[in-house]
C-alpha cells in the first residue's frame, strides 16, 4: 500500500511537469528556478490527488458494536468525506499553481519585451554609434605592420538583421530582369473562326489565337508589366551598407601600399591574397576594395571592358575564382555593394579606401546621412574656423584704402607693380 501510491504520485508529478515544460518556452531547470511557487503547487496537487485515490482503504460490512462504539464511529469522518476533502485540496492547489504560472509567464514576457524592444533601445544615448573595433594592417608578405579601426553607423542591434534583409530583398527584386514575355490575347491578331458556336459539338471559339490553344495566355509573364513597384529609402540603404561593413571587422584586412600595385602578375597577387587572408585563394568569397581596383566584365557577353586594362590589380586577379574587385564608389545603393559585402567571407581593403568609407559611412559624421543643407553648413563652419573673420580689422583696412572706386583700382595697380618689382629683385 505504501509503495504503489508513491510510485503513482511521482509518475503524475513527472507527467504534469513534463507537460508544463512542453508548453513553456523555457527549459525544465529554468522553469524550476524561475517559477518555484507554480512547481510546488502542482507537485502538492498531484500528491493530494494520488493520496485521495490510493490511500483510502475500501470498507467492508460494518461489524456489530455497542452504543458507545457507534457514537465514536459516528464522530469520525467517513472515507467519502476524506476523499472529497483531498480532491478539493488538490484542485485548489492546482488552480493556485496555474495562476502562479500564468503570472510568472506574463512577467517574463514583459521583461523580454522591455529588454528587446526597439523603442527602449532608441532611448539609449547614441545607439547608432558602435564600439570602435581594431583591424590589423598587413604588408604584401603577410606581416602585421600596424593597426587601424572601423566605426560605421549601424541599425538597432535588435532589428538590424531584419532591416538589412528587407533592404537586400527589395534591391535584388529591383535589379531583376523581367525579360520573359508571353503574348496575351490583345497582343495576337484576330484570326479566322473555324467552326460555328452551335451544332459542331465543340466548345465555342473565336480563332486559333485564343488562350485555349496555348498561343496566348493571361497568366504567363508579360515582361515588365508584371514587375511590382518596390522602393526603399536611400538613407535606409546607406545604413544597411554601413551596418554590414561594421559587422565585417573580424574578417577585414587592411593592406598597406595596396594602391601602388603596378604589375598585372597573377601569381604575385595570388600569393599576396593568401598571405593576408590566411586561406587559399579562390576557396572563399573575397572582396577587394581599393581606389584603383576598377574593373568591368560584361555579365551577358562575359568579356572585359577596355577601361579595365588601366587597373593592374584587376588584371592580376581577375582569373582567381570567387574574388571581386570594387572601388569605394561601388559601395553604394546604386551598385551591388550590399550584395558583395553580404556574400564576402574575407575583405581586403586599402588604407585610402577605408578612409573614403569612413568619410561616407562614419558613425559620427558620415556625409551620406546628411542632406545638402547640413553639408553646406558644416563646410562653411570649417572655413570660418580656418579663416577667422575680425570685423574691426576689416574696418581699419578699409579706412586705409581710397574712397572712390577708380582710386582703389589705381591703388591696386600700383601695389601689384610694387610687389612684382620686389619679387624680381
Amino acid at each position: 500500500l505504501a509503495q504503489e501510491p508513491l510510485a503513482q504520485g511521482s509518475a503524475l508529478v513527472h507527467r504534469s511537469l513534463s507537460g508544463f515544460q512542453e508548453n513553456s518556452a523555457l527549459p525544465m531547470a529554468g522553469m524550476v528556478h524561475r517559477q518555484p511557487k507554480a512547481c510546488l503547487a502542482i507537485a502538492l496537487a498531484a500528491i493530494a490527488w494520488c493520496s485521495s485515490s490510493t490511500f483510502v482503504v475500501p470498507r467492508g460490512p460494518a461489524p456489530r458494536a455497542s452504543a458507545s462504539h457507534e457514537s465514536a464511529a459516528a464522530s469520525l469522518p467517513s472515507s467519502a468525506t476524506q476523499l472529497s476533502h483531498s480532491m478539493a485540496f488538490g484542485t485548489a492547489l492546482m488552480l493556485l499553481g496555474a495562476v502562479a504560472g500564468g503570472r510568472s509567464k506574463r512577467t517574463q514576457m514583459r521583461n523580454y519585451v522591455q529588454q528587446y524592444s526597439s523603442e527602449k533601445a532608441k532611448k539609449e544615448e547614441k545607439w547608432w554609434v558602435p564600439q570602435k573595433q581594431t583591424v590589423p594592417v598587413y604588408d604584401f608578405s603577410g606581416n602585421m605592420v600596424g593597426q587601424d579601426y572601423v566605426q560605421f553607423r549601424i541599425f538597432n542591434k535588435h532589428t538590424a538583421n531584419y532591416a538589412v534583409h528587407q533592404v537586400f530583398t527589395v534591391w535584388e527584386y529591383r535589379m531583376r530582369e523581367f525579360r520573359e514575355f508571353f503574348p496575351r490575347r490583345k497582343d495576337a491578331p484576330g484570326g479566322k473562326k473555324e467552326w460555328a458556336n452551335k451544332g459542331a459539338g465543340k466548345a465555342r471559339m473565336k480563332s486559333r489565337w485564343g488562350t485555349l490553344f496555348g498561343k496566348t495566355s493571361i497568366s504567363r509573364p508579360h515582361g515588365y508589366d508584371g514587375k511590382k513597384t518596390k522602393k526603399v529609402p536611400n538613407e535606409k540603404h546607406f545604413k544597411a551598407i554601413s551596418t554590414v561593413l561594421q559587422s565585417k571587422w573580424k574578417r577585414m584586412r587592411v593592406v598597406d601600399n595596396l594602391e601602388n600595385w603596378g604589375e598585372a602578375k597573377y601569381y604575385k597577387f595570388r600569393t599576396m591574397v593568401e598571405n593576408v587572408t590566411g586561406v587559399n585563394a579562390g576557396m572563399v568569397d573575397t572582396l577587394v576594395i581599393a581606389r584603383n581596383a576598377e574593373g568591368f566584365i560584361d555579365r551577358h557577353w562575359h568579356n572585359i571592358d577596355k577601361r579595365s586594362f588601366k587597373s593592374a590589380m584587376f588584371m592580376a586577379g581577375m582569373l582567381i575564382p570567387r574574388i571581386y574587385f570594387r572601388t569605394p564608389e561601388h559601395i553604394d545603393p546604386g551598385r551591388d555593394g550590399l550584395k558583395r559585402l553580404l556574400t564576402a567571407r574575407r575583405v581586403i581593403i586599402s588604407r585610402e579606401a577605408l578612409h573614403d568609407l569612413h568619410a561616407k559611412y562614419g558613425a559620427e559624421d558620415g556625409w551620406c546621412f546628411k542632406n545638402e543643407r547640413q553639408i553646406y553648413v558644416d563646410q562653411i563652419s570649417k572655413l570660418a574656423k580656418e579663416y577667422p573673420l575680425d570685423r574691426e580689422v576689416q574696418y581699419e583696412t578699409a579706412r586705409i584704402l581710397p574712397a572712390s572706386c577708380l582710386e582703389r583700382q589705381k591703388w591696386a595697380k600700383e601695389m601689384r607693380e610694387k610687389q612684382a618689382q620686389e619679387e624680381i629683385a
